[in-house]
This record gives C-alpha cells, sequence and structure tokens, in this order.
C-alpha cells in the first residue's frame, strides 16, 4: 500500500488496510476513555510494538503516495490515539518533521 507495487492496489486491499487502521484505532480510543495504562497494554515507553506502529501510522497518514482513504484513516487512527501515540511534544515535533524532512531530501 506504500506505492511501491500493485499500484493502485486491489479494493478488497484497500478495504483490508483501511481495517487494519481502524481496529487499532477504536482500541486506542477505548483505551484512552477507560483510562487503561500504556504498560499494560504492552505499548510503554521504549515498546518496540508502540515504536513501530507510530512509524508505520506517521508515514502512511502524511506520505503523497498513499491511497487517500488510507491515508485518512491514519489520520484518523492520530489524531484518537494522539496522548498515546505521541504523548510529550517532542515526540508530536519528531513525528510530524520527519516527513517533511524527508520530502525536501528526496
Amino acid at each position: 500500500m506504500d506505492g511501491s507495487t500493485d499500484w493502485p492496489p486491489p479494493q478488497e486491499k484497500e478495504c483490508v488496510a483501511v481495517a487494519t487502521l481502524n481496529l487499532p484505532r477504536l482500541q486506542l480510543h477505548a483505551a484512552i476513555s477507560h483510562q487503561v495504562d500504556l504498560e499494560f497494554l504492552g505499548l510503554g515507553l521504549g515498546s518496540v510494538f508502540l515504536n513501530s506502529l507510530k512509524q508505520k501510522v506517521v508515514t502512511l497518514a502524511s506520505s503523497a503516495d498513499v491511497l487517500s482513504t488510507v491515508q485518512s484513516a491514519s489520520q484518523a487512527m492520530l489524531q484518537s490515539g494522539w496522548s498515546m501515540l505521541l504523548p510529550t511534544a517532542e515526540k508530536q515535533a519528531r513525528a510530524l518533521c520527519s516527513p517533511v524532512l524527508r520530502s525536501f531530501r528526496q
């Protein structure tokens, strides 16, 4: 879904990608609403899973070569899980600046 192969992807793949992003979005929303501890979810500071999730979602949300439906689902996930995915101002700034810096290097 990153534009490197099979472009445009079949609608089935697009739907799977959007559903795959919507499920953790809903889970993050529920965790935030019920004040569930990040450690309990395996999303504690330095978690490999959390770092990987953040990186992928930010990339999908900010890349120009991503389907608009996938990009919107990624942006919605960031919006819902902002306080868990990017809890500090420093992390927010880094996540938002990285795609911009990458676009200048290309």
